[in-house]
C-alpha cells in the first residue's frame, strides 16, 4: 500500500506494506531482535538494496516490484529526508508468526521524527517494511465516549483482530480523524490470513465470507462495483473501496469497507436488521489483503467525519465471554448471538 508523506515541505511517495501483518503487544526488545533490526536498518542507509531485496518474502518482492525501484524509493527517503543523524528509540513486537522492529529517529531534512519498521516471518525473511514520519494519534474529544447502539460482531464465526486498539502500537488507524477508532479483521489458520502465498483473492480464509449489519440501522449510502485488488495492489484513489453506511441513529454511522465487487445485497433507504447479511468480505479500495474493515462516526460522509469508539456486546475473546467490550489487536473474536433468519 502507498501513502503520500510529507518531509519539509515536499511530498514523498513512501511504502506502506503488508499492512495487515499481525503484531502482538509492545514487549522488551529481544537483543536477536535488535541486532537483525539494526542490520536491516543499516543496510536501507548504506544502500545495500540487492541484499535487502534478496531477504524479502515473494509476496514482499511482487509488492515492492523490482530491487531497482526499490533502490529508487530509498534515494527519494534520502533526498527528502536525509540520512539518521541521531537513535531516539528501538521497539519490539511479536506474535506467534511475525516479529517486528520499530526504529524512531531524526534525520537530517525532516522536521520530526521518523518511523522505519521491518516485519520478519518466521523463516526471517521481510514480510512489511515502512517508513514515515512518526505517527501520532488524531485528536479526539471522544476517549469517553459510551457507544449507544447496541453492536454485534459484524461477521459470524471466529475473526482476528488485525488492528484495534486505541494505540498506535495496538491500532495503525489513529492516526486517521474518521477512523480514529476503526478495527481491522481477518480469519486465520494456523497463524496465517491465507493459503500458500497468498498472491490470489481466493487464496485469503475471509475472502466472500459474510458481512453483517452490525445493528438495526437504515443504509445510507452504498459504493459497490470497484474490482477487488490483486494481493500487495492497492487502490488508494478509493480508500474505502465498496462500502456500506448505515445510520444507526443517535448521532451514529456504521461504516463496513473493502466489500467484495458485486457482492452488497442492500441498496441506500433498505432498513436492517443486526446479523442480516448486507455483503460479502473483499479485497477493494486501499486495501492490500483481504479483510474488513469497520468503524462508527458521528457523521455520514466518509473521510469527513470523526471517528467513535465501538463497543461490542455479546462476544467471546480468546474464548472468554464479554458482555461488552472493544477488541485489541491479536485478540481471536467471535460473537455468542445467534444471527437472525434470512
Amino acid at each position: 500500500m502507498r501513502f503520500r508523506l510529507r518531509f519539509g515541505g515536499t511530498r514523498l511517495a513512501a511504502l506502506l506494506l503488508v499492512v495487515l501483518a499481525p503484531l502482538a503487544c509492545a514487549q522488551t526488545l529481544d537483543p536477536e531482535l535488535r541486532q537483525k533490526g539494526r542490520s536491516l536498518s543499516a543496510q536501507f542507509e548504506q544502500g545495500e538494496i540487492a541484499a535487502l531485496y534478496a531477504q524479502m518474502t515473494p509476496a514482499m518482492q511482487r509488492r515492492v516490484g523490482s530491487a531497482v525501484e526499490f533502490a529508487l524509493f530509498r534515494e527519494g527517503v534520502l533526498r527528502e529526508a536525509g540520512p539518521e543523524t541521531e537513535l531516539i528509540a528501538e521497539y519490539g513486537d511479536s506474535s506467534a508468526d511475525t516479529q517486528t522492529y520499530r526504529r524512531v529517529a531524526r534525520r537530517a531534512r525532516a522536521p520530526q521524527p521518523v518511523d522505519m519498521k521491518w516485519t520478519l516471518d518466521t523463516d526471517g525473511k521481510i514480510a512489511s517494511f515502512s517508513i514515515r514520519p512518526e505517527p501520532v494519534p488524531a485528536p479526539t474529544t471522544k476517549l469517553d465516549y459510551g457507544t449507544k447502539s447496541h453492536l454485534r460482531l459484524p461477521f459470524d464465526g471466529e475473526w482476528y483482530v488485525v488492528w484495534g486498539g486505541r494505540t498506535y502500537q495496538q491500532n495503525e488507524n489513529v492516526v486517521a480523524r474518521d477512523r480514529r477508532f476503526a478495527y481491522d479483521f481477518a480469519v486465520r489458520r494456523n497463524r496465517s490470513t491465507h493459503l500458500g502465498d497468498g498472491s490470489r483473492v481466493e487464496d485469503y480464509f475471509c475472502w466472500g465470507r459474510p458481512v453483517l449489519a452490525p445493528a438495526d440501522g437504515t443504509v445510507l449510502e452504498t459504493s459497490d462495483g470497484l474490482p477487488d485488488n490483486v494481493p500487495g495492489v492497492a487502490d488508494s484513489a478509493h480508500p474505502a473501496g465498496n462500502y456500506v453506511t448505515l445510520l444507526l441513529g443517535n448521532g451514529e454511522y456504521a461504516v463496513l469497507a473493502h466489500l467484495r465487487g458485486g457482492s452488497l445485497r442492500i441498496k441506500a433507504g433498505d432498513a436492517v436488521v443486526a446479523g442480516a447479511e448486507v455483503a460479502q468480505c473483499g479485497n477493494s479500495g486501499d486495501s492490500s489483503e483481504p479483510h474488513l474493515a469497520f468503524y462508527l462516526q458521528d457523521g455520514p460522509t466518509i473521510g469527513n467525519a470523526s471517528g467513535l469508539p465501538a463497543f461490542f456486546i455479546e462476544y467471546y475473546a480468546d474464548g472468554k465471554p464479554v458482555s461488552r467490550g472493544w477488541p485489541v489487536r491479536g485478540e481471536n473474536v467471535a460473537p455468542s448471538q445467534a444471527r437472525p433468519a434470512q
